[in-house]
C-alpha cells in the first residue's frame, strides 16, 4: 500500500475510533427477567384471564434491518390439550412497547 493511503486509512480509522460513540451490541435492551415481569404484570393489569392457561414458551426475535421490533415473545398455551386455538401473545419491545395478540 502506498504511505499516502496509508496515512489516509490509518486518519480515517483515528477519527471513527475517537468519535466517543458507543459501539452498538447485540444484548438486548431488556433481559429475559424483566420480559417476564413485564409480561406478568402486562397482563394482570390489563385483566387478561390465563387462569386456562400456562406459560409454554419464551423467545427473542431480532430484525437487524428494523431494531424496532426487536422483542420478546411470551406464550401462554391453553392447558386443555384438546384445544386448538386460545393461546395468548405478549409481546415486549426493546424500546419498552408492550402488546398482546391471539385469544385467550
Amino acid at each position: 500500500m502506498k504511505p499516502r493511503i496509508l496515512i489516509i486509512v490509518l486518519a480515517v480509522l483515528s477519527l471513527i475510533m475517537s468519535s466517543g460513540a458507543a459501539p452498538e451490541t447485540r444484548e438486548p435492551k431488556i433481559d429475559l427477567k424483566q420480559a417476564l415481569a413485564k409480561a406478568e404484570k402486562y397482563v394482570v393489569e390489563k385483566k387478561i384471564d390465563v387462569s386456562t392457561l400456562y406459560m409454554s414458551m419464551i423467545y427473542r426475535s431480532e430484525f437487524p434491518k428494523n431494531s424496532k421490533q426487536n422483542c420478546w415473545t411470551i406464550i401462554w398455551a391453553p392447558k386443555d390439550p384438546n384445544m386448538l386455538d386460545g393461546e395468548l401473545r405478549v409481546y415486549i419491545y426493546d424500546d419498552g412497547r408492550i402488546e398482546h395478540g391471539g385469544s385467550a
